[in-house]
């Protein structure tokens, strides 16, 4: 497919092939040396995710218990779901398909509010469940 690709925009594939053959060494980084900071990347990525799901768990289950206590009826924590879906799927479908500041210059302080901004949005779209599962609870159990 690629060699296709090469050919129908006419780039001399021996002459490419010559050229890569002739790079030197010097110029390409040490298998090993990439490896291994390629390797301790993914494993800081693979524990930052993990420590942001159990994160994200724990800040779902305090809202959940944070509902289950409340004093609402079971009927206004039902209206309370529907109106946070509707909300969230308006969102969802006529919102911004994506997070602009997120594109421009990266520092600690931008990357925080991704982040932040990120964790909120999955509230925003999932946090209706609680009131909607607390609701027929509260409802079915009168």
């Amino acid at each position: 497919m690629a060699s296709r690709f090469l050919v129908a925009h006419r780039v001399d594939l021996p002459e490419a092939r010559k050229m890569v053959a002739t790079l030197s060494q010097s110029d390409t980084p040490a298998a090993g040396q990439s490896t291994r900071s390629a390797i301790g990347l993914a494993t800081a990525a693979k524990r930052q995710r993990r420590i942001g799901t159990a994160v994200q768990i724990a800040v779902f289950i305090c809202f959940g218990i944070g509902v289950a206590k409340s004093t609402f009826t079971g009927t206004h924590l039902l209206a309370t779901a529907a109106i946070w879906f509707i909300s969230a799927l308006a969102w969802h479908i006529f919102g911004p398909s994506s997070f602009g500041f997120m594109l421009g210059k990266q520092s600690r302080v931008t990357t925080a509010m991704a982040y932040a901004f990120v964790w909120l949005y999955q509230l925003f779209m999932f946090g209706w469940i609680f009131p909607l599962g607390f609701g027929i609870y509260r409802v079915t159990t009168r």
